[in-house]
């Protein structure tokens, strides 16, 4: 029997999917299930981490199993808009949502590191480095040690191959395949006609050096980490670390296709 905890998102109120979900997960013999309120309440003996919500809540929850060792997998049903991350809709049948928590089957996904030059946390999809205000900043890039170029402009951004589809995308990106072992490197708003995003080795050791006067701020999977002074380097790299979820067959390009034409169409 798989322990499942479960978490939805802070503002997600009890809807007639969400309602009828869990009336189901609490009858169901195959699981044990126990619902927490915040993420510091997901027990560390969890199997599995069931999460309402869309792609941000899951990207929390797998972002604090990685950095507590926890070794749950994570399972999303999509409550939010994008759901890239998210397994399931929300109008799921709540057979097939309890055969897959009840599954053995799990997928390993890389993860990022960022220091400065201490760690300062773990991606799933990007670490960011983001002017503080209007004025863009000064930076210089090198990939293995070798310098690539210096850039003006509003920040760049080291993505995973599951996060190109996320803010790198935005940014002009490359789309990359879940499974390719590669990441992106993004300027954001480069003051240059030539400055074009760069895909990169996984293994590859990013640094970011602060050149002009003014400093950024270090976002990881959009929280901010660290406030980053002139003459500071970050370094991000992939990480030992690995975020698990739990494996559900799906169709990568179907989802793309649909989730990138329902784009901007959302009353929300």
């Amino acid at each position: 029997m798989k322990k499942v905890a479960v978490i939805k998102k802070s503002n997600v109120d009890g809807s007639g999917d969400l309602i009828r979900l869990c009336e189901a997960l609490e009858c169901s013999p195959l699981i044990d299930v126990e619902f927490c309120d915040r993420l510091e309440d997901i027990p560390a003996d969890a199997d599995r981490v069931l999460v309402f919500g869309g792609d941000g809540t899951v990207l929390a929850v797998a972002d604090l199993l990685a950095a507590n060792d926890i070794k749950a997998a994570v399972l999303g049903v999509n409550l939010g808009n994008l759901g890239f991350l998210t397994a399931f809709e929300s109008d799921v049948p709540t057979d097939v949502l309890i055969s897959a928590l009840d599954s053995d089957r799990t997928r390993e996904c890389t993860m990022l590191e960022a220091c400065a030059p201490i760690n300062i946390g773990y991606a799933i999809n990007e670490v960011v480095v983001k002017a503080e205000g209007s004025h863009p900043i000064k930076f210089m890039l090198y990939v293995d040690g070798d310098f690539v170029d210096s850039y003006i402009g509003d920040g760049l951004i080291v993505s995973t191959a599951i996060g190109s589809t996320a803010y790198s995308l935005s940014a002009g990106g490359p789309i990359l395949a879940p499974a390719l072992d590669a990441l992106v490197i993004d300027p954001v708003c480069a003051h240059s006609l030539h400055s074009r995003p760069l895909v990169v080795g996984s293994s590859s050791k990013i640094e970011i050096k602060l050149t002009g006067q003014f400093g950024a701020h270090v976002y990881v999977d959009g929280t901010s980490r660290l406030a980053l002074s002139p003459s500071n380097v970050l370094c991000v790299r992939k990480s030992v670390k690995r975020a698990r979820f739990v494996d559900v067959k799906s169709d990568f390009y179907s989802k793309l296709l649909k989730k990138m034409n329902s784009w901007g169409t959302s009353q929300n």
